[in-house]
């Protein structure tokens, strides 16, 4: 028997889930999301390893992956992919995002 009572619904209304509403990052389908991803190197020079620059080998990178899909990540040599990776399973702690 239906223990709901009038105007109750065992289902969330169109767009949210039990969880949330459909605005709530953890609940929109994504198993990945990134935002504004930088990743820069410190260049040092000198006796005493001053840094005088950076190179930015990812910078402002935003994705997102929703469940039950793929994504390529395909660029030329030297452009950041592997960097981009390996700051997304953490290898690598990212300098921001």
């Amino acid at each position: 028997m239906n223990s709901e009572g009038p105007g109750q619904s065992a289902t969330p209304p169109q767009g949210e889930t039990e969880s949330g509403s459909a605005s709530d990052p953890t609940t929109n389908g994504s198993v990945l999301e990134i935002k504004n991803l930088r990743k820069f190197f410190p260049i040092e020079r000198g006796l005493l390893n001053r840094v005088v620059g950076h190179v930015r080998a990812v910078d402002d990178v935003s994705l997102s992956i929703a469940e039950g899909k793929t994504l390529g990540l395909v660029g030329e040599s030297g452009c950041g992919k592997t960097t981009l990776g390996r700051c997304v399973v953490r290898a690598i702690e990212p300098t921001d995002g």
